[in-house]
């Protein structure tokens, strides 16, 4: 039994087709650049602060700390990303 030459076309196109829509291999976890969560000047913090005066003796002082700025974890409890921050005035 012969197989057509229009049959053979068809199985190597594809074949083409199969073949290039496979994803690439993408780069493992373990090579990312790490080097900037050691750096202490690249993870600052730049908050914004506002403060009211209520009386003599009181004030209230708002702060706005960015997340995008804070470096966030999964090694708690819950497995979720958290971060954690201090404030400390005096």
């Amino acid at each position: 039994m012969k197989i057509s030459g229009k049959i053979y076309l068809f199985i190597a196109i594809l074949v083409f087709f199969a073949a290039s829509c496979t994803k690439p291999a993408s780069k493992s976890p373990g090579r990312k650049n790490l080097a900037d969560i050691y750096n202490p000047a690249k993870n600052s913090l730049h908050p914004d602060f506002f403060i009211n005066h209520l009386n003599d003796s009181n004030s209230v002082i708002y702060i706005r700390i960015y997340p995008s700025e804070l470096l966030f974890s999964q090694a708690n409890d819950e497995g979720k990303l958290m971060a954690k921050f201090r404030i400390q005035y005096e």
